[in-house]
């Protein structure tokens, strides 16, 4: 079996595997069908010259070669024309003038005139003279374009086609005389596969780095076959050394492939894509900067400079979040200057397409519209309101492409970057370059939270220290004032009334500010110990209320129980429990003397379980008091923070801590003017032995009290 025969079945194969690739893919349009068209047609001419040069010059199979090549014109012009964009009239035209000829010259093969000579060669007219009309339409459509990176796509579409037809031509140089290698077959394929990837790879770039990876594989394949062929070339291919050789040379191939690529694959990009490469070297010393940065406003810096730097940009932008994570700030820019702030709200599809982490491209973005649009008109619900905001705010920041920097579904900036100097500015690999740096400025970043989140919790850690240093050395003077104060109103020698009054308001003040000095301390003083031991909450309630009776509270307020029975255990201290609970209760019996009137708190227990999340035990205390004003909800729990006359604002606060120590939560629900409802809400332990049940300390404590 010659080469032609070869190269002719290797040529059927893969022309039928394109066929194939172009109908399954996923949404083939009319054109990845047309392209699917040509290539069955051309295996049936590679099947059919394969089936003749093994078998002989059989008459039937010639035949069907013969009307093979009487289709090619027809499924050439049929894809070509499309594929460059030319739909006009006189197109048309000339697409009719392949027509006519292509079907005299089936009516041809039909007849016994299929075995003149005279006949094929007509045929290799009609076919390398619609491939010329083909080439031409490139060509034409080439100086037209719109821009120059189509028209550089298109040429290379042209000189492609041009080499191909060529080299495929010498293949019938034998059939008179002339001895040539059969090689047009190979490159034919080579160049259906370009093409079929210039159907799905839009971009120039793209199909510039697809030329640069064809590149590098096919001096790999010289070095390698080189170097095989050198090492067993002198020894009899029927030998055992012949073997020991080609093991040899295997295992010499295997270890010097990954160098010989790196090397290969360096010197191809340097050499034919030098931006690429140099980007890529800057991009590299970037983020070994990156990962050696704790500080955002450097890892900015450092970001642009390395950007403005490579050339490869005409504009670039960081932005960064606002404190409140509601807009986008500018940290910094090169080029024009854009908007110093984006609103998320006001960009929210924008914002929603960076959350993906991926890199969001103004082409894919445009065509995806276009796309969107023509759907639109079939009918078909879109969401081209969503994609045509982020192509406008594309463009006010003036970018090509937009890189995240997202984890965990948060974005925490993004750099939007562009170069005006061409449409399509920045490949795929490019892009994958850009998302790596990316990813090391969002660790960056992270890194910097994580830092300033340290710093904050020290700097807090130490005014609480001096807080309650501070307190502690407060509180001995206060003993000291209080104690002189007292000395002199009880002697009461020498004192008149207003003085005895004064005497007694300074006891009275120094009092007030022992009390708040000391819940402070209790606010500030760290819980050393475990709360491992069961309470039963059911029964700290119970003598929550007996001691509230005892207080005399009934007079205020009425108290009603709706316990719920079985509940579990819950870890922690009895003690600290029910001092939570009776200052729930003081704060309602306060909040309901505000109306004038005797209110009522309804004090309730029940388990809370949740798929996924271990049961817990809820306490609410709700009253029919005024309320909560909305504004002062997240303020509950701030020290200090009070809206009662004479308060310390740290009840609900120290109630809070005690209940976090605890490993549960307060949950505040109000609607004013119909009272408010605080839960405490604490985790449950099925598995521990129930405590031994408080004594209700008054008798009738645990029934419910006369409204």
């Amino acid at each position: 079996m010659d080469i032609q025969t070869q190269t002719s079945l290797l040529a059927a194969i893969i022309t039928l595997a394109l066929a194939i690739s172009a109908v399954l893919r996923t949404r083939a349009h009319r054109l990845q069908l047309r392209f699917a068209a040509l290539n069955l047609t051309l295996f049936v001419w590679h099947a059919t010259t394969f089936v003749m040069h093994a078998a002989g010059d059989v008459g039937p199979w010639r035949r069907v070669a013969l009307f093979a090549v009487s289709a090619l014109p027809v499924a050439l012009s049929w894809f070509f024309i499309p594929f460059v964009g030319e739909t006009n009239s006189e197109v048309r035209v000339r697409r009719g003038l392949i027509l006519l000829p292509s079907i005299a010259f089936a009516i041809a093969v039909a007849t016994p005139l299929y075995r003149s000579r005279v006949l094929a060669g007509l045929g290799i007219l009609l076919v390398f003279g619609s491939v010329a009309f083909c080439l031409f339409s490139l060509w034409r459509r080439a100086d037209t374009a719109g821009s120059r990176r189509e028209a550089l796509r298109l040429k290379y579409l042209f000189w492609g086609g041009t080499v191909t037809a060529l080299l495929v031509l010498t293949d019938f140089l034998p059939n008179i005389g002339v001895v040539s290698p059969s090689i047009g077959n190979v490159f034919e394929i080579v160049y259906l596969y370009f093409v079929s990837q210039a159907l799905l790879l839009y971009r120039l770039l793209d199909l510039e780095e697809l030329l640069g990876k064809g590149v590098v594989l096919a001096i790999l394949s010289i070095l390698l076959a080189t170097m095989y062929a050198v090492l067993t070339f002198w020894v009899p291919s029927g030998s055992a050394l012949f073997f020991f050789n080609t093991v040899v040379a295997s295992f010499v191939i295997l270890i010097l492939f990954d160098p010989v690529r790196l090397r290969v694959e360096t010197a191809v990009n340097r050499i034919l894509f030098s931006e690429k490469f140099h980007l890529s070297q800057d991009l590299q010393r970037l983020r070994r900067d990156l990962a050696r940065t704790v500080d955002v406003s450097t890892g900015v810096r450092a970001i642009l400079h390395t950007l403005e730097e490579s050339r490869r940009v005409s504009h670039a932008a960081v932005y960064v979040p606002s404190d409140d994570g509601s807009t986008f700030v500018l940290g910094g820019a090169v080029g024009p200057p854009p908007p110093e702030r984006l609103e998320v709200l006001a960009v929210r599809p924008f914002h929603d397409r960076l959350r993906s982490g991926g890199p969001l491209s103004a082409e894919d973005v445009a065509r995806e519209r276009r796309t969107a649009a023509q759907r639109r008109r079939r009918g078909t619900p879109t969401g081209i309101e969503a994609i045509a905001l982020v192509e406008t705010t594309m463009k006010t920041l003036n970018a090509s492409v937009v890189i995240p920097f997202a984890a965990d579904g948060r974005v925490l900036g993004f750099m939007a970057l562009g170069d005006d100097r061409v449409k399509e500015a920045y490949s795929e690999a490019e892009q994958g370059m850009l998302v790596e740096v990316a990813t090391q400025a969002t660790i960056a970043i992270q890194n910097s939270e994580s830092v300033r989140r340290i710093r904050e919790r020290d700097r807090l850690a130490a005014l609480g220290e001096m807080a309650a240093g501070l307190a502690h050395e407060i509180k001995n003077p206060l003993s000291a004032i209080k104690g002189a104060a007292q000395l002199v109103s009880t002697s009461g020698e020498g004192l008149s009334a207003d003085e005895g009054e004064f005497l007694d308001i300074i006891v009275e003040e120094v009092n007030r500010l022992d009390s708040v000095v000391s819940q402070f301390l209790d606010y500030a003083r760290p819980y050393g110990r475990k709360v491992e031991e069961p309470v039963d909450v059911a029964g700290v309630v119970r003598r929550t209320v007996s001691i509230l009776e005892r207080a005399a509270m009934a007079e205020a307020l009425a108290i009603e129980l709706d316990l719920a029975d079985g509940l579990p255990p819950v870890p922690g201290d009895a003690e600290q429990l029910r001092q939570v609970f009776l200052n729930l209760a003081l704060n309602a019996k306060e909040a309901v003397a505000e109306t004038g009137r005797r209110g009522r708190l309804r004090i309730s227990t029940r388990l809370w379980q949740r798929a996924g999340t271990p049961p817990a035990v809820e306490v609410a205390f709700t009253d029919d008091g005024p309320g909560i004003d909305p504004s002062q909800l997240e303020k509950m729990f701030v020290p200090f923070h009070t809206t009662k006359e004479g308060g310390t604002g740290l009840g609900l606060p120290i109630s809070q801590r005690i209940v976090e120590h605890h490993g549960g939560r307060i949950i505040v629900e109000s609607t004013p003017g119909k009272g408010a409802t605080f839960t405490v809400r604490l985790p449950a332990r099925p598995g521990m032995e129930p405590a031994a049940p408080s004594a209700p300390g008054v008798k009738g404590a645990a029934k419910q009290a006369a409204a």
